[in-house]
């Protein structure tokens, strides 16, 4: 399993100084407490690891993944870092229970699993969008060496290398290039 190591973490509001080189290095599974006064940062440093905040300096990873390193110019976009945190507060002095510490541990796990699926649906409702776009631009861009097919007497690869050498010329899409030659024939009414 990975760990989530934080190394020399900086990050300040304003001329305030919050996270002073905060390092640490958490195992799964570890319950870790961040104890400290009103304003210290506990979640300012959480708020950064999930990537809500932009430390000035330091380094996040998780495993093999950099999440931030501002030495390497790496900052993770939030969407694409599937963590969290479960803050707990008690109403009581002194720490928890063993039976406490279980019961959040365990729904950690749940809310755990619905980070994930979010996570996946997300980034499975983007796939379909992309399809989507790339089978729209298809059906245009076969319309236009159609249309090319026809005008230029070429083949199908001849007409499709006129519609690149058309985009590059012109600096655009190969799509919109061809939805521009499908809408003027249709405007025309020929080939």
């Amino acid at each position: 399993m990975n760990k989530l190591v934080v190394e020399n973490l900086h990050l300040q509001y304003g001329d305030n100084p919050i996270l002073k080189g905060v390092s640490m290095t958490l195992s799964p599974g570890e319950v870790v407490a961040l104890l400290g006064a009103s304003g210290s940062g506990k979640t300012t440093l959480l708020r950064s690891v999930a990537g809500l905040e932009q430390p000035s300096q330091g380094k996040i990873a998780i495993g093999e993944s950099v999440l931030y390193d501002s030495a390497a110019g790496v900052d993770m976009p939030v969407e694409q870092r599937s963590l969290g945190s479960l803050n707990v507060y008690g109403t009581d002095d002194g720490p928890f229970g063993a039976d406490t510490e279980a019961l959040a541990t365990a729904f950690a796990g749940y809310a755990a699993v619905a980070v994930a699926n979010a996570g996946l649906y997300a980034s499975t409702t983007a796939l379909v969008r992309n399809l989507q776009t790339a089978l729209d631009s298809r059906a245009v861009i076969d319309q236009a060496k159609g249309v090319l097919m026809a005008q230029h007497h070429v083949s199908a690869g001849e007409a499709f290398d006129l519609l690149v050498r058309r985009s590059n010329a012109s600096n655009r899409k190969v799509r919109d290039v061809a939805r521009e030659i499908a809408e003027e024939v249709q405007r025309e009414g020929r080939p």
